[in-house]
């Protein structure tokens, strides 16, 4: 059996951050409760970072998404609760993390490490690749090239 697990901060109200979910297993699999029924079937687990400690992931992938927003302690936790047969995947976009600057250096110092780990490949998205709308894309693009940053 392979479990997905989709992982937020901790001291975050874990229902709210899960809704993006039923959206994309909708879109994934054509039917609006595709994800409460990968849920029910324990395909798919929710958790939170603050429930790691002392778990093993083992046989599984584990998807840590919004990783801007963990913090260096959360990033750590997580890569030391892999177990055997298990893989990691990190998403997120450091453009948009909600960190503060001391919380935000834990999480550079973070993917420095990885960055110089043989077991890890990046993949980096760039604007070519946004599937949102056309006014998304536009308005990165011509925020990109001015070199605006909101956060």
């Amino acid at each position: 059996m392979i479990l997905v697990f989709f992982l937020v901060p901790q001291k975050k109200k874990a229902k709210v951050y899960e809704e993006p979910y039923y959206e994309i297993c909708g879109d994934l699999f054509g039917r609006g409760d595709a994800y409460d029924v990968l849920k029910n079937k324990m395909t798919v687990e929710f958790v939170t970072t603050s429930h790691l400690r002392g778990l093993t992931f083992r046989n599984c992938i584990v998807v840590a998404d919004e990783i801007q927003n963990f913090s260096g302690g959360e990033c750590s936790t997580l890569i030391t609760r892999a177990g055997n047969d298990c893989k990691l995947i990190y998403c997120g976009d450091f453009r948009q993390s909600d960190l503060k600057k001391n919380e935000a250096n834990g999480f550079h110092n973070f993917m420095n490490i990885i960055q110089k780990m043989p077991s890890f490949a990046f993949v980096e998205f760039g604007i070519e690749d946004i599937v949102r709308s056309g006014l998304c894309k536009e308005f990165l693009t011509i925020q990109h090239e001015m070199g605006i940053n909101f956060l």
